[in-house]
């Protein structure tokens, strides 16, 4: 009843339907994310885009920079990059070998590339060498 109300109350304001129906979603919206958390961030891939920029323009000015290559790999992995993300990690895993974190982004890597044995055989190899590492995700891959 409440929705109605508004919707009735923004339509005598506006006075055009259709701007109330996008007001009232974007007042929904504005709620839902400030206190529920429900619908997907609007801005996150602005964000992500503009932190890989940056990342990489850092990177371009010290290119032996491995935490700077570990953040960019993540974010590819989390665009689903995964070819570009395993690179990186090859690059970072060279500087550090006994890193289980890398072990297990990599494994990652290889498991959505198609090479199941040799992800599975590194996701392996990471959670030996810690067995809490990423709070336990490899363990649901």
């Amino acid at each position: 009843m409440g929705k109605l109300l508004i919707f009735s109350l923004l339509w005598w304001i506006l006075g055009n339907p259709f701007v109330a129906i996008i007001v009232v979603i974007i007042l929904f919206y504005l709620l839902d994310r400030r206190f529920i958390g429900m619908t997907p961030s609007v801005l996150k891939p602005l964000k992500r885009s503009r932190r890989l920029s940056k990342l990489k323009e850092e990177l371009r000015l010290s290119p032996h920079h491995t935490s700077t290559k570990l953040d960019i790999a993540r974010i590819y992995m989390e665009q689903k990059k995964y070819a570009a993300a395993l690179e990186l990690l090859d690059q970072v895993g060279e500087v550090m070998e006994d890193s289980a974190d890398v072990l297990s982004e990599k494994g990652i890597c290889k498991l959505k590339l198609g090479a199941v044995e040799e992800g599975e055989r590194l996701i392996l190899q990471a959670v030996q060498l810690n067995p809490r590492v990423k709070y336990g995700e490899p363990y649901h891959r």
